[in-house]
């Protein structure tokens, strides 16, 4: 082997990539004691809107659009007013490897093996609606749609319970939109 060569070579065994570089599911550490698992992606690829329901969705509803790369939209419409308007408030989402929620951890959420598996059987219901609401649904910019209706199947034969993933994803959602919500261009927000 050439001098030149080693170098290239010892940066391609130690994994050294670009914090924009997909990488791999199975490219999570091993050890204990090692490093979390880089993000799978650190911008969308597609556009995704998505709505949490509630029982105060008998007037208005919050709608959210991610936008590539990394765009954070709040819109509400209102159902009893629609030519009533709330100007949008829009974010840009934290870069990948941030202490917030960062575009990292919501692309590997959307890339996640089920969620993507669950997106390509689309439209698709999970669980059943909860007797408040909590439900959620999620659409791509590439028309697929899922609805999670808040509550477990119990014993519906005809129900088809959400994979971890999507809870999780939706759980990660919500958590986002408190964050969000919170940054200074979205404070005044409804008002």
């Amino acid at each position: 082997m050439t001098k030149s060569l080693a170098p290239l070579l010892a940066l391609a065994l130690l994994g050294c990539a670009d914090p924009a570089t997909v990488v791999g599911p199975d490219a999570a550490p091993t050890a204990p004691d090692a490093a979390p698992p880089r993000p799978v992606a650190c911008a969308l690829d597609l556009q995704y809107r998505y709505a949490f329901e509630g029982v105060e969705l008998a007037f208005a509803y919050d709608d959210t659009t991610l936008s590539p790369p990394r765009t954070f939209t709040r819109k509400r419409m209102f159902l009893l007013e629609p030519e009533r308007t709330v100007p949008p408030c829009a974010t840009e989402l934290p870069a990948c490897d941030s202490p917030e929620i960062d575009i990292g951890e919501v692309a590997t959420a959307l890339l996640h093996p089920d969620v993507v598996a669950a997106f390509s059987s689309a439209p698709t219901t999970f669980g059943r609606p909860g007797a408040r609401g909590g439900g959620w649904s999620i659409e791509r910019s590439d028309g697929r749609s899922l609805v999670s209706g808040g509550a477990g199947c119990g014993n519906d034969p005809q129900c088809r319970e959400a994979p971890q993933a999507l809870n999780q994803l939706g759980q990660l959602l919500g958590r986002l939109d408190e964050q969000e919500m919170k940054k200074p261009s979205c404070t005044t927000f409804g008002m």
